[in-house]
């Protein structure tokens, strides 16, 4: 499909359409401004609750290609990919959440160690790359009751149902 063809698909409203559009955008553009011609894709998409753009576009905003850089954006919208089950989202923010940890930073309101733990064990649980290494790593400076509460949360964790 040619460019135009695609990008009419998009303008179409279908947020698969507008995922796939701005994917094509990060593979086949010219490197200068790639980023920034698929954010508004990948952002139409996330609003649509497409996890998989959520996922992109949080990870844009919280590296700042193709948008401002703006980290607690990225964590609301990786949030939203998590909270639908995206295995990807749930290792980038439990990575998110263990960095923080570290510099002893709360990037909202939540306990940044266990949110952490919880969602690196839930990617963990899914077979994600590295993901068990990093838990480890993570409930090294966490309390056996601070693991065992994340486990809990974890465990008790279901997906939301995405629109059809």
């Amino acid at each position: 499909m040619d460019w135009g063809a695609a990008e009419e698909a998009a303008a179409r409203g279908n947020p698969s359409e507008q995922f796939d559009f701005a994917e094509r955008c990060v593979r086949e553009s010219e490197e200068e401004g790639r980023w920034a011609r698929a954010a508004p894709w990948y952002r139409k998409a996330a609003e649509s609750d497409h996890p998989g753009a959520q996922l992109a576009f949080g990870l844009m905003c919280q590296r700042g290609e193709g948008v401002p850089q703006d980290n607690a954006e990225g964590i609301r919208w990786l949030r939203r990919a998590a909270l639908a089950g995206e295995t990807s989202a749930q290792y980038h923010l439990g990575v998110t959440y263990y960095r923080a940890s570290l510099w002893n930073l709360t990037p909202d309101e939540l306990n940044p160690k266990h949110e952490a733990y919880k969602w690196l064990r839930l990617a963990a649980n899914h077979g994600y790359s590295g993901a068990e290494g990093t838990c480890e790593m993570a409930s090294l400076r966490m309390t056996h009751d601070e693991v065992a509460a994340a486990n809990r949360a974890s465990e008790d964790f279901i997906p939301a149902k995405q629109p059809q």
